[in-house]
């Protein structure tokens, strides 16, 4: 599944006033990804979570993100503990 990365902004002081200079990406593959890119993705659906009035949780971003859920190495009981080792 290829995803575009979250754009990068960055402020330039080199002239006065100043700019703003915004980078697009091409989409990739997560695992293609630089951890810079992931960093920005994250964040990015986190900004859209929040602003949506939804939480962002470990499921949220492995729908973001397209991967598929794998079992836990701990069962939890409803207290969130870890019971046993599963």
């Amino acid at each position: 599944m290829l995803l575009r990365p979250a754009p990068s902004f960055k402020v330039i002081k080199t002239v006065d006033p100043g700019f703003s200079q915004a980078t697009l990406f091409a989409p990739k593959k997560l695992n293609d990804m630089e951890p810079e890119d992931r960093v920005r993705a994250c964040y990015q659906h986190a900004c859209l979570c929040s602003v949506s009035g939804k939480m962002t949780m470990n499921n949220s971003l492995r729908e973001w993100f397209g991967i598929e859920p794998k079992k836990t190495r701990w069962s939890r009981g409803s207290s969130g503990i870890p019971l046993r080792r599963g």
